[in-house]
């Protein structure tokens, strides 16, 4: 969760304490349709304060910022980069609120093969799994968002206490919001709607990278994308 290094490191936690408040914000969508393809929609927003600091060698690894997706956003993604089970993807730059944007659409033909050659590629990244339940026409989707060990709000260092106590004060109130939809989402633990088409998570940005933070998130969901004509009915008389 923190790109950067520890130099200097007396600001480093202030710094990313200060300009992530408020600053940075994700919004994930997921709508599977009844041939069980899906689109996924991602917007990332980053304050002008947070692009402009990051750009800084010090907030920098290996020559990388953090910023370097949104620098790169609008760029057309050649097809030979394109993962298997992706139809394809559409970045688009943008702003509001004083915040630049990325938005990522991704059209997926077969959301097992996308995620399963993405966990390939990233077998460090976040712990995300999809799967074709035999007994339906259905996925089960299941993910796990971890806290950062690399936390400087969990430290002793008296610099890294500032950055924790301003960090608690202005990261009360974001989140991490992921949506998903379909024909009918079953056996979840997020927030329905009354006709069960959709299951929605608001993540705390503080229980992942604010002090104390050591909870893993989980995000489960069966998502039924097409169902017989005589279930519908039966579904819509009968309930």
């Amino acid at each position: 969760m923190f790109w950067a290094s520890r130099k200097p490191a007396a600001l480093l936690p202030i710094a990313i304490c200060c300009l992530l408040a408020g600053c940075f914000e994700i919004d994930t969508a997921a709508n599977f349709n009844e041939k069980g393809e899906a689109n996924l929609k991602l917007e990332f927003a980053i304050s002008a304060e947070l692009m402009a600091i990051a750009a800084n060698p010090n907030f920098q690894k290996d020559g990388q910022s953090p910023i370097d997706m949104m620098n790169k956003c609008g760029e057309a993604i050649p097809d030979t980069e394109r993962p298997k089970g992706v139809k394809s993807v559409k970045s688009t730059p943008g702003q509001r609120s004083g915040m630049f944007t990325c938005t990522l659409e991704v059209e997926l033909s077969d959301p097992v093969a996308a995620f399963a050659s993405l966990k390939e590629r990233q077998p460090d990244g976040p712990t995300l799994s999809i799967e074709k339940l035999p007994s339906a026409d259905a996925y089960r989707i299941a993910a796990t968002l971890t806290p950062s060990k690399d936390s400087p709000f969990n430290s002793d260092k008296p610099e890294d206490q500032i950055a924790s106590s301003i960090a608690t004060a202005m990261f009360a109130n974001r989140f991490i919001s992921i949506a998903i939809s379909g024909l009918r989402i079953e056996n979840h633990n997020g927030e329905g709607v009354p006709d069960q088409t959709k299951a929605i998570w608001k993540i705390p940005l503080l229980g992942l990278i604010g002090p104390g933070a050591s909870r893993p998130f989980q995000v489960q969901a069966d998502v039924i994308y097409s169902e017989p004509w005589y279930i519908k009915l039966k579904r819509k008389f009968l309930g």
